[in-house]
């Protein structure tokens, strides 16, 4: 029987060329998806995160606190900028000084009977030096969804890690234009408490 002739070399050359390349795809493949996937998985500490919320009236400030925050982080120190963050924080948890605070409970505000709840989903994270992130994405309150940018340092330490996150919102954003003539439209919000390893 004929023997074939073995592949002229050029030929041969892109074969070998395209194996190559193939073989250095798939090396890259294997060191990226690995890296990818160290993100690890964190949840709210409810009983030790607080929310403050604070806002001007005429020369005067005033406070509040929200306590029931729950909800899940994933982060990587190594990779930043990967971070997610999904949160739910309990309205009915609301607390105050003096008279206010039925006035910040009622529908004027945060009327928290009907929107027991606010939600914040993170978006675009850019790094902004150690443990400092910039976050975008997209809070709700009084079922009203607009977007935000947060300052958030992330404090590792150990196995655990500590976070604050603080941002500026106007509450007419959100429906909440009571007494608009003596309280400021801006409120700062500041969130900060620790995170624990998801089980």
């Amino acid at each position: 029987m004929p023997r074939k002739s073995p592949a002229p070399a050029n030929q041969a050359r892109p074969c070998q060329w395209l194996a190559g390349q193939c073989a250095a795809v798939l090396l890259a493949t294997a060191l990226i998806v690995p890296a990818a996937c160290l993100a690890l998985p964190y949840d709210f500490d409810s009983g030790r995160t607080q929310v403050t919320f604070r806002y001007r009236m005429g020369f005067l400030s005033g406070e509040g606190n929200f306590a029931g925050v729950t909800g899940a982080v994933d982060y990587d120190e190594k990779a930043p900028g990967a971070t997610r963050v999904e949160a739910v924080v309990d309205t009915r948890t609301l607390s105050a000084d003096g008279l206010v605070v039925s006035e910040l409970r009622g529908p004027a505000f945060f009327d928290v009977d009907k929107y027991p709840a606010m939600h914040f989903v993170s978006g675009a994270v850019r790094p902004e030096g150690p443990e400092r992130l910039s976050m975008s994405g997209r809070l709700t309150i009084r079922g009203i969804t607009r977007p935000v940018t947060l300052s958030v340092v992330m404090e590792p330490s150990g196995g655990t890690l500590s976070f604050t996150a603080a941002m500026a919102i106007r509450r007419s954003d959100f429906a909440m234009t009571g007494y608009s003539a003596l309280v400021g439209d801006t409120v700062e919000i500041v969130i900060n408490g620790p995170l624990r390893p998801s089980p």
